[in-house]
């Protein structure tokens, strides 16, 4: 939970630093609103505690689901598709721009997360697609961190 909490409020943070020194242009308003969604949906997901189950963690059988364990679901899938929309919305600006490393970078990191998202949500737990999973959770996690990095240069 305080995982969550703490993580969500630097994430707003960030978004809200990204936006006041992002130029203005492609993304400049989008971009980091969606970010902030992001950073609001780790807050709800803090409040509505995950059901065990499914193996997380270790050792758990099915899982049952609670009221609480659907709106931490539903907060999950729109922080995460925020993210992704994200992604995308600073490919276009860094393509517009000529920075086709950064536009490459964003893409790719926007597909791999929509895919092993779309992996997990499948109700899929096996262990390649649960560690895909957490690998994309951290290339996301990277490609946020950098892109606020690179802004605030």
């Amino acid at each position: 939970m305080t995982n969550f909490l703490v993580t969500g409020i630097l994430m707003i943070a960030g978004a809200i630093g990204l936006s006041r020194t992002l130029e203005p242009g492609r993304g400049s308003t989008w971009g980091p609103r969606l970010l902030g969604v992001f950073g609001v949906s780790l807050l709800f997901a803090a409040v509505f505690k995950a059901d065990p189950g499914n193996g997380f963690p270790v050792g758990t059988g099915p899982a049952t689901i609670s009221t609480a364990g659907v709106l931490h679901m539903a907060a999950g899938s729109v922080g995460f598709l925020s993210l992704i929309v994200a992604t995308f919305v600073f490919a276009s600006r860094f393509s517009r721009e000529g920075h086709r490393g950064w536009a490459v970078y964003s893409r790719a990191t926007g597909i791999a997360f929509f895919v092993s998202f779309a992996a997990i949500s499948s109700g899929n737990a096996n262990a390649v697609v649960m560690l895909a999973f957490w690998a994309t959770v951290v290339l996301a996690w990277g490609w946020v961190t950098a892109l606020i990095v690179r802004s605030a240069r």
